[in-house]
């Protein structure tokens, strides 16, 4: 049976998927071979010749199952894509008889293209970002509370910095003398409020700021500049 045939029978499980994937590893790594590169669901994984599988950022559900680098590419010229697709090397497919870490759905072929693998775990998309948004807004929290907010409102809005579904929300803070923005943008956290020019405030500080935002290389930063302001914003009040 020809190597395209066999891979195409190996779709109709993940446990034979999982085998499929196994044998072409081994094939590659222990037994030196050059296997014979493929695309798989749509071009969501491509088979590699050393027997590694990667799984693509973006694939296309009308495509067939399988496909030769060739027939892929006639594919994407059919339907006038020019854009690249990126690969990624980390375990893309898990294995027969586990489950989502968050919602218990047991992993099978119909929805196993949607896993996500983090900290060691596979999640859904979804679920991972769900519990991703509740780290998100316990971390800020935190962060406030520590800055010695006693009272305040926390609202997730929209990341104002990257609208990819990786990204976070960002969170407009009230509290009773002033309002915030807050949220994650690169590798620091931009600060925003209101009312008060803190300029003064922080005119030693090395970093991107002005009279309503800074950003803050780490929590214990964002922790420290929102402690400097509450007492700041509190004893303004009071000379007014």
């Amino acid at each position: 049976m020809l190597e395209k045939e066999l891979i195409e029978d190996s779709l109709d499980s993940l446990e034979s998927l999982n085998v499929m994937l196994k044998n072409r590893h081994r094939q590659g790594y222990e037994e030196g071979k050059r296997l014979e590169e493929f695309y798989i669901f749509g071009g969501a994984f491509f088979l590699d010749t050393c027997g590694n599988c990667m799984k693509a950022d973006k694939f296309f559900p009308t495509f067939e199952n399988v496909l030769t680098v060739d027939e892929f590419r006639q594919r994407l010229k059919l339907i006038g894509h020019t854009s690249s697709i990126s690969y990624s090397y980390h375990r893309s497919i898990p294995i027969a008889g586990t489950f989502c870490s968050i919602c218990e759905q047991k992993w099978n072929i119909e929805n196993f293209i949607d896993a996500t693998f983090r900290d060691s775990e596979f999640y859904h998309k979804k679920c991972l970002k769900i519990r991703n948004e509740q780290i998100n807004f316990e971390r800020f929290q935190r962060i406030f509370k520590e800055a010695k907010f006693k009272s305040f409102i926390m609202k997730p809005i929209e990341n104002r910095y990257c609208k990819c579904d990786n990204c976070l929300s960002w969170y407009i803070v009230e509290t009773p003398l002033c309002d915030f923005v807050i949220g994650d943008r690169k590798r620091v956290i931009n600060i925003e409020w209101n009312k008060f020019d803190a300029t003064k405030l922080f005119e030693k500080d090395d970093v991107t700021k002005g009279a309503h935002n800074i950003h803050a290389w780490s929590d214990e930063k964002a922790i420290e500049y929102l402690l400097n302001l509450n007492i700041f914003i509190k004893e303004s009040c009071k000379e007014k």
